[in-house]
């Protein structure tokens, strides 16, 4: 077994290499089948063929959606069904236009396809963030629900309000401003695709210098306090950054199944469209060869 298994090279490259004879033995058909037919399409006997091939890999690639929900079943490991997905979800950018004898139009068989394609795209687009997920989500250590975040934000800012209590204006203004710092402009939600949310947080070295200058300017007296205050406000900046991190993440998750499902099940009428209209059209004489 592969060390760091993932579903890509899932039982050592298991559904890229399937994948890979797949392809090589479509392409070989189809330079054998232009040769014998002057005007290949999807009409042919051929030409349906394929047709069949890229419908039986598009239920295979519905299915998986059915044995991901399926915890009880035994059929194939859930890693497995997902290296299988996204190598015969590949494979159809390549059946399809066999299929069609690589001719594609303004109408609903060419609008299957373009769909299919998003789907596909978007597809390995999710592989890669599904790879990707798990070390990127934990940089900043385990999750943050908004609950906690709230919590724990509202904690350190208590605590360096009571600190400067009593204290000069100066070390209170800056008190005050390390609690604000990065909130009233702080992205959240969707609006974190779109921004770079800790452009508003310093990093570590960058607020560490500016204690130092401050510092020079606290009293004495008021010094060691000012200290823990510093402590506290890059607590408060980790955490704030954590919590943006994490939440963006999890962001473009959801967009990306706000594209890759819907845009699924219109592929799926556009497809059922494309097949009923062809029976209709054409008949069953496009079955006999």
């Amino acid at each position: 077994m592969i060390k760091d298994e993932n579903v890509l090279n899932y039982k050592n490259h298991l559904w890229l290499k399937i994948s890979i004879v797949v392809l090589l033995l479509l392409v070989i058909s189809y330079i054998f089948y232009t040769n014998s037919i002057q005007n290949p399409n999807g009409a042919t006997f051929v030409g349906l063929l394929y047709g069949i091939l890229g419908l039986i890999a598009i239920i295979a690639l519905m299915y998986y959606g059915i044995r991901k929900r399926s915890y009880m079943s035994n059929i194939g490991t859930l890693k497995g069904w997902l290296s299988s997905h996204i190598y015969i979800g590949i494979l159809t950018l390549i059946i399809v236009p066999l299929h069609a004898g690589f001719k594609f139009g303004m109408n609903v068989h060419t609008l299957a396809y373009v769909l299919m394609a998003i789907v596909v795209i978007s597809g390995i687009f999710g592989a890669y963030f599904y790879l990707n997920f798990p070390t990127g989500f934990t940089r900043y250590g385990k999750e943050l629900l908004y609950n906690q975040f709230d919590e724990e934000i509202n904690k350190l800012i208590n605590q360096m309000r009571t600190i400067s209590r009593g204290k000069a204006s100066y070390f209170k203004n800056k008190t005050e401003e390390a609690v604000l710092l990065g909130i009233p402009n702080m992205q959240k939600g969707w609006q974190l695709l779109v921004s770079n949310a800790t452009k508003d947080l310093p990093s570590q070295s960058d607020y560490l210098r500016q204690i130092k200058n401050d510092m020079n300017k606290i009293p004495e007296v008021e010094r060691a306090d000012y200290e823990r205050i510093s402590v506290l406000s890059l607590q408060k900046i980790e955490l704030q950054k954590r919590f943006l991190y994490q939440m963006k993440i999890k962001n473009i998750l959801e967009a990306w199944l706000y594209i890759h499902l819907p845009v699924s099940f219109v592929m799926i009428v556009a497809l059922t469209i494309h097949i009923v209209s062809e029976i209709y059209y054409n008949g069953f004489s496009m079955f006999i060869p």
